[in-house]
């Protein structure tokens, strides 16, 4: 099945809290390959308070990393890929927080984050994120 056709049977499927979600990691400061950990910093939010996740259910592991390969990520992000972490849809839900999916495509954002000067809570949310995420590296 081609990209296209998995992401049109994407947009139709709903979110239920077993879908998976996966957040691509550029840099190795945001892992131990070793410990097979993905820490914090990889869940922080970015500028506007989101973190961009994709979702990954019925895709194969190379349709998952063609994502990033293919799509409409930056040449410098593309060369960056180191890893992903892959999470339910029921561990995104901590008080706040919640997914937000793009209507079209497999892009969504986890929404409903502490405003950023309240770093403390970010951080806190982003943890207990990764800790449900697993690891898988290129």
């Amino acid at each position: 099945m081609t990209s296209s056709a998995q992401n049109a049977i994407q947009n139709l499927t709903p979110t239920t809290p077993q879908s998976m979600f996966t957040r691509y990691i550029f840099t190795i400061e945001h892992f131990s390959e070793i410990a097979k950990e993905i820490y914090y910093g990889a869940f922080m939010p970015d500028t506007t308070n989101e973190v961009s996740v994709y979702k990954i259910d019925k895709l194969t592991p190379t349709e998952i990393w063609d994502i990033v390969r293919k799509g409409s990520f930056g040449k410098k992000k593309k060369q960056n890929l180191k890893a992903r972490g892959d999470i339910e849809a029921k561990n995104v839900t901590i008080d706040s927080l919640h997914l937000v999916p793009n209507t079209t495509g497999l892009h969504a954002n986890i929404a409903g984050w502490p405003p950023s000067s309240d770093r403390v809570r970010q951080v806190n949310y982003a943890t207990l994120l990764a800790s449900k995420a697993t690891l898988h590296t290129l």
